[in-house]
């Protein structure tokens, strides 16, 4: 049939049907003089674009739809939730316009307050709602401001808004862990098994889910976003009550957060719960915490939202790095007393993960007990002795110890000058939060000579350390000195710590 005919039979003008032609749309075939021949299911083809174009759909939407990259109900779905947003919006305009005809009130003396809230929130589900599995079962009320919309999805806004409140709390929990409580989950359990080292670990990953789940709720109920939902311009309200959502709610709907949609934080549980999200969206469903429940989303555009993200993301790790770094500084700066220089000796044994194999220090500055090295301590003597200024501060510290017949030796105790040296080097007015990393990463070599090195010195971090080690009796195996068969056997060495005068 010809363009003129297809035009009776469809009312489309020719101009469309040409336009239709050249979007690639409809492509009719050609006859040998060049003509184009219209059949049948061209016919149906323009009466299907008629229809969908009566609904309001773009031309690159039914494209995809013609070419079966995207499903009829997918793509239906989000016109859908609009048109029945935009007629609930009429009914309400409708609805407060006859009241406001009714109360016979002046423009003078109108009070707009009332009226706009009653055409923000409606106070009961709106009728006639689409069923199905497809339909939204969450209520959409009108647009109460302008550049705002109503929305039920969003996956990509509400993926990454999440992923901006977690990385938030997670800094939070960071600062508290390490600088509140001190405990440093990368190096503690030091001597625990693997499986300890992960229950650790996954501690890290739940307390963030934890703090989401004490501090989201306020936050939908008293303002209705989070900071990630208020970066991405997402509003969770609750629309068959009108306004923000009840404590109680809110919490209910956080729980299911955490757990349907965070897995509790069990890594491949998580993934899996994400991935599971994410279809639900892609199908236009509900996820299991808005299932049966009447939210909606406030949706405004955010200019670089995504630059804001990238901004927010970066900022979290140099905040996390930073955290770390002034974790590792000493709780005593500058002039230490002896009871000073004992608590940040202390303050490394636990942080740092040296709890086993080492010996604590009491108020005194003195070992709190004997160490055990071979089953008994009779024979082992080890004492501190502190050098100070005018002042009274510590300017550095001896250690030494005598064993006799000690038994096989092995050299436990060069830690505890290691952390000697990090109470010490920690404390002086130099040191800040980039040059002590450093720092206590050029002490552990020095500090821990081993048993054989007679004498030596070191200059490090603004330290300087000395050590004489002598013994008879005994003989080098491996790092450990095996006594000889025999002999009586004699250990004694002494390690001096000082702070270098600038």
């Amino acid at each position: 049939m010809t363009i003129k005919e297809l035009e009776t039979r469809t009312g489309i003008s020719r101009a469309n049907i040409r336009y239709y032609e050249r979007e690639g749309l409809l492509s009719p075939r050609r006859l040998d003089n060049g003509y184009r021949d219209y059949t049948e299911e061209d016919v149906r083809t323009l009466e299907k674009i008629k229809l969908l174009r009566g609904l309001r759909l773009d031309l690159d939407t039914i494209r995809l739809v013609q070419q079966g990259e995207l499903p009829l109900d997918r793509a239906l779905f989000p016109l859908l939730t609009k048109l029945e947003g935009d007629r609930a919006g009429l009914e309400r305009a409708a609805e407060v316009c006859r009241k406001i005809q009714a109360s016979g009130v002046e423009y003078a003396a109108l009070d707009p307050e009332p009226f706009l809230r009653e055409l923000a929130f409606p106070r009961r589900p709106f009728p006639g709602l689409a069923s199905g599995e497809n339909a939204a079962r969450t209520m959409h009320v009108p647009v109460p401001e302008e550049g705002t919309a109503w929305a039920r999805l969003h996956p990509f806004r509400r993926f990454f808004a999440r992923l901006t409140d977690l990385t938030l709390y997670g800094v939070a929990v960071q600062g508290v862990l390490l600088l509140g409580l001190g405990w440093n989950w990368q190096r503690a359990g030091n001597g625990l098994t693997g499986l300890d080292h992960f229950y650790a670990w996954y501690a890290i990953v739940l307390l963030p889910l934890l703090l989401m789940f004490l501090c989201e709720p306020f936050l939908l109920h008293f303002w209705g976003w989070t900071p990630g939902k208020w970066l991405f311009g997402l509003k969770l309200l609750w629309s068959e009550k009108g306004g923000r959502l009840s404590l109680g709610e809110g919490f209910a709907r956080t729980a299911w957060v955490v757990v349907s949609g965070c897995g509790l934080g069990i890594p491949l549980v998580s993934l899996w719960r994400l991935i599971r999200c994410w279809y639900w969206c892609q199908d236009g469903k509900d996820c299991p915490w808005d299932e049966q429940r009447q939210y909606c989303y406030l949706c405004r555009e955010r200019e670089w939202s995504g630059l804001w993200f990238i901004l927010i993301q970066g900022a979290a790790l140099t905040a996390g790095a930073l955290i770390f770094l002034q974790a590792w500084l000493p709780p005593n700066r500058g002039g230490l007393s002896v009871a000073e220089f004992a608590e940040n000796y202390n303050f490394y044994r636990r942080f740092a993960g040296y709890t086993m194999g080492t010996v604590p220090m009491d108020e005194r500055g003195q070992w709190a007990y004997s160490l055990d090295w071979s089953g008994t301590t009779a024979r082992c003597v080890r004492s501190v002795t502190y050098h100070t200024g005018a002042d009274g501060t510590v300017t550095g510290v001896t250690f030494t110890e005598t064993s006799l017949n000690q038994g096989e030796l092995m050299d436990a105790t060069s830690t505890e000058f290691y952390l000697a040296a990090l109470a010490l080097a920690g404390s002086r007015h130099e040191t800040d939060l980039f040059s002590f990393q450093r720092e206590r990463s050029l002490l552990m070599g020095p500090t821990q000579r081993g048993l054989q090195e007679q004498e030596g010195t070191w200059e490090y971090a603004g330290l300087r350390g000395e050590w004489i080690v002598s013994y008879t009796g005994y003989r080098e195996e491996y790092g450990v000195l095996e006594p000889a068969a025999g002999e009586e056997q004699v250990f004694s060495r002494r390690v001096t710590l000082s702070l270098q005068k600038n």
